[in-house]
């Protein structure tokens, strides 16, 4: 690593110096990065010049000839047949693309007991990571291992392809355990990581030799996200694409709103599609949600409010509130969905929007004297509240971040493209299987990736790194079939 980074640096701070000699501009050299062989060490694993004794921790110094070696291949390519008899052939990917590859193995999978299996491992992760599974990147790096003796070639080169496991899926979840599976590659066995999405770190579970595994002890309403590792005779895959799951037991706690004084200033009857419930005074608030009714989406609904105390003096003031993203508060863009204000009966209209999640959620009525409640969560003097709850039916399977609209921009700016990542969040009505890909305003195809949605919140990243800015087309295929515009801001 100190060799190669070393020279990323030489060669971006003089790129008119590009010399795979340590240390060409010293005059002096001990080691060669282009021809290892040339001072004494291997440019294959366990080959020409591999050391296995004691000194200097092993030959560290010695055998580091293999990964810069790989680290030359990644870069400029090259044809030959190593040491073992494999024939190899690789395509260079440049300085940036080596680079940022290595950059993300050191500081993303390589810990202090790494060895070039576990470096080839974590490449192979890094450049899935950055350019995606399948791509032209990710073979390069493959191709370049197999080089230097480590793993199998791109397509299965030197034995039996080692391929990443694909349809992963969770079935079984209760409020702390799910059991996870995934397609079987013919692998030896699989290793497991898996961690709850908001957490910065995976828990490892090794040497898996079944295409499921139950886990326990997990927290309730919370999402979880896995991925699979085949490991073969010849090497290991890189990690798939994550899946996610959700814990069921997830309750929605909503804030308190009363009045203070209903002796004359209450809620007598509300009446909304099959509710029609009249229900007296209820000292400042009546909870009424295991009353229901269906609301469709983009359908006009008409709501009857009338009050107990009914005079030409006195007047009331309404306010209607749906969650209709399910998320616990009233406080959301279109959720406060009807006012009005009378001495006696008041009805209002409302129009469900088509991007309100399907099922039941709450619906709360305010009724407040003089003048109209300021919020949602509000306690004041004279009237009264009540909840209820409305069914949504009809609209789409899920919506992106909320809008069939949406701007979304990257979380990190060019120039610095290295992690840059599209994020998509999908509220969706129930769980199924979706492709996203991605096209520009002229119809031409970016990229695609598939994830599997859970009920309720899903969080996805998508890279981004070949997307300028601009306009963009999101088509949702599988269980749902959605198109949606998006900006993409740098």
């Amino acid at each position: 690593m100190s060799d190669i980074f070393g020279k990323a640096v030489q060669f971006w701070a003089k790129p008119t110096d590009i010399n795979w000699l340590l240390s060409n501009d010293m005059n002096w050299a001990i080691r060669n990065m282009a021809n290892p062989k040339q001072y004494g060490q291997p440019n294959c694993y366990q080959g020409v010049n591999w050391y296995t004794g004691t000194a200097d921790n092993g030959g560290v110094h010695t055998n580091s000839g293999v990964g810069n070696f790989f680290y030359y291949l990644l870069v400029n390519g090259g044809a030959a047949t190593n040491d073992k008899g494999n024939a190899y052939t690789v395509t260079g990917l440049g300085l940036t693309v080596a680079n940022a590859i290595i950059y993300r193995s050191e500081t993303t999978y390589l810990t202090p007991t790494s060895n070039y299996a576990a470096w080839r491992t974590a490449c192979i992760n890094a450049a899935t990571d950055l350019y995606g599974a399948g791509s032209t990147q990710v073979a390069q790096v493959q191709n370049a291992w197999y080089a230097v003796g480590v793993g199998t070639a791109a397509g299965g080169g030197g034995g039996t392809t080692c391929s990443a496991p694909t349809g992963l899926t969770s079935v079984s979840i209760t409020n702390t355990t799910a059991t996870i599976s995934w397609g079987n590659t013919g692998a030896v066995s699989y290793n497991l990581q898996w961690k709850a999405s908001s957490a910065a770190s995976w828990t490892t579970v090794s040497g898996l030799t079944t295409t499921s595994y139950a886990l326990s002890g997990l927290v309730t309403c919370t999402g979880y996200q896995f991925q699979v590792q085949g490991v073969c005779s010849t090497g290991t895959s890189a990690y798939s694409t994550a899946a996610s799951f959700s814990t069921t037991g997830c309750t929605t706690t909503y804030c308190t709103s009363k009045g203070n004084n209903s002796t004359y200033e209450y809620i007598n009857r509300i009446a909304l599609g099959t509710i029609n419930n009249t229900s007296g005074n209820n000292a400042g608030y009546g909870n009424y949600t295991a009353l229901s009714t269906n609301l469709a989406g983009s359908t006009a609904a008409t709501i009857t409010m009338v009050p107990g105390f009914a005079s030409t003096t006195y007047r009331e003031y309404w306010t209607v509130y749906i969650d209709y993203n399910k998320n616990g508060v009233f406080t959301d863009a279109g959720e406060k969905v009807a006012t009005g204000n009378g001495t006696g009966t008041v009805t209002a209209t409302f129009t469900v929007p088509a991007s309100a999640l399907n099922g039941a959620t709450r619906m709360r009525v305010q009724m407040k004297y003089a003048s109209a409640a300021t919020n949602s969560c509000t306690t004041f003097t004279y009237g009264e509240v009540e909840d209820y709850t409305v069914n949504i039916t009809g609209n789409a399977a899920f919506t992106i971040n909320g809008t069939s609209n949406a701007e979304i921009s990257s979380d990190v700016l060019y120039p610095n493209p290295v992690n840059d990542r599209l994020h998509l969040s999908f509220n969706s009505s129930s769980e199924g299987k979706v492709v996203v890909s991605v096209y520009n305003v002229t119809g031409q195809w970016m990229k695609s990736a598939e994830y599997r949605m859970t009920e309720g919140s899903n969080d996805f990243d998508m890279s981004t790194v070949e997307f300028p800015a601009g306009l963009y087309l999101l088509k949702v295929s599988g269980d749902v079939n959605q198109t949606y515009r998006f900006m993409i801001a740098k």
